[in-house]
């Protein structure tokens, strides 16, 4: 989020895609270092149509999520793609459950803590990215509008420090917290933290340092979250099965960024003055005040998560 700025201005948005190939190709040199399999256990069979029909499924739920607001919620490709991606699951879920060695043990998905840990995580990123894909527009946009800074890309950058910043710090904390008290109390305390602080967004948003106390507020509650949730899939997986787990909730987290992102982009639009393509002052609090509700929603939901969790 801080580096993309300055990358923007300097070579392009298409150059944001080059560190990501690198940081790829890095990660993929370090494969070989890790642990080898252990060749006494039987290798399960690879699920490889369940793989298929996933992944085919994530592509049609997501593209449409992502497109929507060119294509049109109402749109023949938008219901396509919905309907297809519909069709996908119950297909996904009938091999699944039929399969030996699944690719998810979606039994194990249906218990409550589970499901509540995983909708809480697309709830909680919702909120999140929400917020974060309307802060750069409102930043960018020019104080003749009435609102915003003016800023370039690499400004723009600049003023997400705090919340990558404490992010990266506040994720070792959460899991000491956890370790104190519990992963689900440490999850509710960030969850609390990100309404307040996306409400403190939604009606103090006139100057930029309240835009970098907010995001210092915002990055410390999202590291106890995310931080909290990872710790809380881990303890709650089978022998075996951590990896899978920690899968899906990785891409339940995906799908609230990228549900979070149109909701917000929904709003603006909704909310822009006909015949001129800039928001209203207005919108931008209200995709604050609505992911800080959504926020609150994944307070109330984590009240199903264990209270003995705790980690390592």
């Amino acid at each position: 989020m801080v580096i993309a700025g300055p990358i923007v201005d300097a070579w392009g948005t298409a150059w944001l895609f080059w560190p990501s190939l690198a940081v790829a190709v890095i990660a993929a040199t370090g494969i070989p270092l890790l642990p080898a399999d252990d060749p006494v256990h039987d290798k399960p069979r690879i699920d490889a149509l369940g793989a298929v029909l996933l992944s085919a499924l994530l592509v049609c739920l997501l593209l449409p999520i992502s497109q929507a607001h060119s294509w049109g919620w109402a749109s023949p490709a938008t219901v396509t793609m919905f309907g297809i991606a519909a069709v996908l699951a119950v297909c996904f879920g009938v091999v699944e459950l039929r399969t030996a060695s699944p690719l998810i043990d979606l039994r194990q998905l249906a218990r409550t803590p589970v499901l509540a840990s995983n909708l809480a995580t697309l709830l909680i990123a919702m909120a999140m990215f929400a917020a974060i894909t309307v802060i750069p527009q409102f930043a960018q946009t020019s104080p003749a509008s009435g609102y915003g800074f003016g800023y370039s890309s690499a400004q723009t950058g600049l003023l997400m420090i705090p919340v990558a910043g404490f992010m990266a710090l506040s994720s070792p904390l959460s899991a000491r917290l956890s370790h104190k008290t519990s992963a689900r109390l440490t999850f509710q305390l960030g969850a609390a933290i990100v309404a307040s602080a996306l409400l403190l967004f939604g009606f103090a948003y006139q100057e930029p340092w309240e835009f970098y106390l907010a995001g210092a507020i915002l990055g410390i509650a999202y590291g106890f979250c995310f931080g909290a949730l990872g710790t809380v899939i881990v303890e709650l997986a089978p022998p075996g099965q951590t990896g899978a787990a920690s899968g899906v909730n990785t891409v339940m987290r995906l799908t609230g960024a990228a549900i979070g992102a149109q909701l917000a982009s929904t709003i603006l639009t909704s909310g822009s003055t006909p015949g001129i393509r800039v928001p209203t002052e207005i919108t931008y609090s209200t995709v604050f005040v609505t992911s800080a509700g959504i926020a609150l929603l994944a307070l109330l939901i984590s009240g199903a998560l264990p209270r003995t969790v705790v980690s390592a």
